[in-house]
């Protein structure tokens, strides 16, 4: 009977030991199966600042610093040194932070022959949006195997710079050197070729006028969003039109939910001769827009600036420039306002620029600015890098005998204002 009982007893204690091995390889099994849809997006690293991007935690244990869970050894000491991160306490939070945004749609985590009791058991997946931290997945664990790499994948979209994990409590380990540890953690992106792509690489485009940009994204149903470099050259809307707004450049982009980007170089030019653009020169005599023609003719070069606010109409302020030239040698004037917005008693500063883009000196350059409705100039404040303000300037109109500007050359003029009824 006694050895009836000890052979039942051996055959029990076999069936124990098979079914725990055959539980530890059902999981790292379920673990691989999913393993090929991703690829960690951390690099291996040597130091927590090395080779890119920043490991940290908020406390660690003598050289289990917080870049040991992303050196790629998954075992807690391996070769006479710590390959993990670990700390004396029962709870922590280990981080790491990627140079540019990426979407991590999983997370693992990987031990080889440490402590049971040391892993974590419950604990939040974080990323942080620039002002909080943005709980993605909770979990619970308990039944940690000895050799054990653990896949969680998450639903997020969405691209974070920088991810943690925040454990609330271990699973028992209190009174050891280190009671809390994690041999590996991977930050995994999916593995699925995505791309995208504009149908142009550059556009031009005079103000107001609309071009429509297309994207192509890999899978086709990617989301993309639209933005622009500068709102105040061109704008984008959700669909992907180009609007110019004034003369310059802005980087229009596209960028898909796991920040994959394409741009396109929108230059705006202003054939009109309104505001923010290159100027038409005309007659002196005669501010409709026609060209003067000769080389002995004064002519004038008008620019105007806008300025509106909720509570006002859209005002107008028209700078004109007089230069004597030939005709191979044309200003260029930009006026702009260091505000967008303005209401009654507010004061800003116009500033305008004058460059001579042509290939001969342009001679006795004057600059003439005449104060749309509810601006008042105060001639008392303006600045120029060149030249005089005349005597005769008033609230109303201002004159700047700026002279002579060489080929290349540029004077900048500042003219302080206040807004009125």
């Amino acid at each position: 009977m006694k050895n009836l009982k000890y052979y039942i007893h051996k055959i029990a204690l076999v069936f124990f030991m098979a079914l725990i091995f055959g539980v530890s390889g059902n999981i790292n099994a379920k673990a691989e199966d999913i393993s090929n849809k991703y690829i960690n997006a951390v690099p291996i690293m040597t130091s927590n600042t090395g080779p890119s991007g920043i490991a940290s935690c908020d406390d660690n244990w003598n050289n289990t610093q917080a870049y040991k869970a992303f050196d790629g050894v998954n075992s807690y000491y391996y070769n006479s040194s710590y390959h993990a991160w670990g700390t004396h306490n029962t709870k922590g939070k280990l981080s790491y932070e990627f140079p540019q945004k990426k979407v991590i749609s999983a997370y693992a985590l990987d031990y080889n022959h440490s402590s049971l009791t040391e892993r974590p058991k419950e604990w939040t997946f974080e990323g942080w949006d620039g002002s909080k931290w943005v709980v993605l997945d909770s979990r619970t664990v308990t039944d940690w195997q000895d050799i054990d790499k653990r896949i969680f994948e998450i639903n997020n979209t969405t691209a974070y710079t920088k991810y943690q994990i925040n454990i609330a409590s271990n699973n028992g380990a209190t009174s050891y050197t280190v009671n809390l540890s994690i041999d590996e953690l991977e930050l995994l992106e999916k593995t699925n070729n995505s791309s995208i792509s504009l149908d142009k690489l550059s556009m031009n485009l005079n103000v107001g006028e609309s071009q429509q940009l297309t994207a192509t994204t890999t899978p086709a149903s990617v989301g993309v969003t639209w933005s622009s470099s500068d709102t105040s050259v061109a704008t984008v809307d959700s669909t992907g039109k180009v609007t110019g707004v004034k003369e310059g450049q802005a980087i229009i982009t596209a960028t898909t939910a796991d920040g994959l980007t394409a741009t396109c170089t929108a230059t705006v030019t202003n054939t009109s001769g309104t505001s923010g653009g290159n100027t038409t020169p005309t007659n002196s005599t005669d501010n409709t827009g026609g060209t003067s023609t000769g080389t002995d003719e004064t002519s004038t070069i008008v620019n105007i600036a806008h300025a509106k606010g909720d509570n006002t109409n859209n005002a107008g302020g028209e700078v004109s420039i007089i230069f004597h030239g030939t005709a191979d040698t044309t200003l260029s004037v930009v006026k702009t306002a260091d505000v967008k917005e303005v209401w009654v008693g507010d004061k800003f500063i116009y500033t305008i620029v004058v460059t001579n883009t042509g290939s001969k000196t342009a001679k006795a350059v004057v600059v003439n600015d005449t104060a749309p409705n509810h601006i008042q100039f105060i001639p008392s404040g303006i600045t120029t890098t060149q030249g005089t303000v005349d005597s005769t300037s008033t609230p109303s109109n201002i004159v700047v005998n700026v002279g002579d500007i060489p080929p290349s050359g540029t004077v900048t003029i500042k003219v302080p204002v206040n807004v009125v009824l």
